[in-house]
């Protein structure tokens, strides 16, 4: 790869993560995924839902006995070497060992493990690894969680084992609202037998809980001193607009750079606009525009860059899909010469649950594709889980588990309900009759784990309007509008 490619994609790889919008963020082992910097939200979960509901509901927990596919082994290989993870779960389909092998002179040598620990609510409390020294196991490092009584996590610390001593290495506290959004984050560095403060997140919230705000601070000369500060703004449909990034310099916020987003009549995110602040005026700098499918799915994104007055063609992804929705390629093109040119493409297979099988990166070098390590993202268990590595070839086998998932479920005390779906069971499409003089309404779907999958603003025609549910895995889902809240499934 020539130098002018390795820096074309370093300088736009920040710009694209934001418009991607996927998470590819995940260490070699479950224990060395990046915490300091966490920026935990609750999602919006059905939990959380319940609180903004008018009080003429009651809540009734109830249990669905849904069937989870977890991958129990997982082969990566790379261009040094191969490395296997064997996984075992609980029978609430918690990860609770995992077991990295190295493929060495024609055999699996153990290399590493990880085993956690669980408390009664199914929070992880711990996670201590091992590194296996030739003919033992020895204890390498630990950390443990501890959560309030709305399992919110409050405390994380990390400790090395040295000397035959675990010794404390960092620590992170977290604080939340009344809401249990996370309004807190500091984190700390074991130095000379004490805790010494290092970095701290304050953010706030609307009354949609939307993070308006995250304030960073550095500890500096034992006193905590602005660094960074990001400013959010958003539409009537809760989808972010507008982003705003300032420094803390000479005892004032001065702006740094800002991001606009546009959405489709579906709120699809279709442009992504960036500006710098230059010489006390903003700049612009970047543009990203994605299209979509009929069924929702991001087809393509063009990232544009502003020269000499006019849009300049820049970076380019396209992505592929099967008949059920499941990412099978992505391909980026870079704009050299005039010409749009051939740059990476990962390539994913799917079983019949769609769960990931296979997924395989290369790289487009002496104009042909060959094999090259990139930043694989397989997902299963219903897109609502991924495993991310760095690979050239990422291969999963699964195992299924019968789980009983607590769902709650809003009924109503008294026998009117002013939320009806029909047909349910339903297989292409349910209508939704609302008791409601809104001529438009905004209804949310999640599934059984509290997820939100889909959003969306539409007209009422006499109170009644369709949604198409075609893309949605069979199962059990749930359907808001305003304070109104019931259950259908998808067959």
């Amino acid at each position: 790869m020539n130098m002018k490619r390795i820096l074309i994609i370093m300088l736009v790889m920040s710009f694209i993560i934001t418009v991607k919008g996927q998470n590819k963020l995940m260490k070699d082992s479950i224990l060395f995924q990046s915490i300091e910097n966490e920026m935990e939200q609750p999602e919006n979960t059905i939990l959380n839902i319940k609180q903004k509901l008018h009080t003429n509901k009651q809540l009734k927990k109830e249990k669905e006995l849904i069937t989870k596919y977890l991958p129990d082994t997982i082969v990566q290989y790379t261009d040094n070497d191969t490395v296997k993870y064997i996984r075992n779960y609980n029978d609430n389909s918690n990860l609770t060992n995992e077991l990295i092998q190295v493929w060495h002179n024609s055999s699996w040598v153990d290399d590493y493990k990880d085993t956690c620990i669980y408390d009664n609510k199914g929070n992880r409390t711990s996670i201590t690894s091992k590194i296996w020294d030739n003919s033992s196991w020895l204890y390498f490092s630990r950390a443990t969680y501890t959560y309030d009584t709305n399992d919110n996590k409050t405390e994380y610390i990390f400790e090395l084992y040295l000397d035959s001593v675990w010794v404390n290495k960092n620590k992170s506290t977290y604080t939340y609202d009344t809401n249990n959004n996370q309004t807190c984050l500091i984190s700390a560095t074991w130095i000379d037998g004490a805790w010494l403060n290092k970095s701290k997140y304050t953010i706030t919230y609307d009354l949609n809980n939307n993070k308006t705000s995250t304030t960073s601070e550095i500890w500096t000369n034992s006193v905590w001193k602005y660094y960074k500060k990001l400013s959010c703004i958003y539409n009537e449909e809760n989808k972010i607009t507008n982003e705003l990034y300032e420094n803390w310099t000479d005892s004032i916020w001065v702006n740094s750079s800002r991001i606009t987003y546009d959405y489709d009549t579906i709120n699809n995110k279709t442009i992504t606009f960036s500006e710098s602040w230059v010489n006390s005026n903003w700049k612009t700098k970047n543009r990203g525009t994605s299209t979509y499918d009929m069924n929702n799915n991001i087809i393509s994104s063009l990232f544009e860059t502003f020269k000499d007055s006019s849009w300049t063609n820049y970076y380019r992804l396209t992505f592929s899909y099967d008949d059920k929705n499941n990412q099978t390629i992505e391909m980026s093109e870079l704009f050299e010469d005039s010409i749009w040119q051939n740059y990476d493409r990962y390539t994913y297979t799917f079983d019949d649950n769609n769960n990931c099988l296979t997924g395989s990166a290369e790289m487009w070098i002496n104009s042909q594709w060959q094999k090259s390590s990139g930043n694989l993202v397989c997902y299963y268990d219903n897109k609502n889980d991924n495993i991310s590595n760095w690979a050239e070839l990422i291969t999963l086998h699964y195992i299924s588990k019968q789980v009983g998932v607590p769902l709650v479920i809003l009924e109503e005390i008294s026998n009117n309900n002013s939320l009806k779906v029909f047909p349910n069971p339903a297989t292409k499409n349910i209508t939704i009759e609302i008791n409601s003089k809104n001529s438009s309404q905004t209804y949310t779907i999640y599934n059984v784990l509290g997820k939100e999958i889909y959003s969306e603003q539409v007209k009422t025609n006499n109170n009644k309007f369709e949604v198409n549910i075609n893309n949605l895995d069979k199962g059990v889902y749930f359907i808001k509008t305003d304070n109104n809240f019931t259950k259908f499934i998808k067959k």
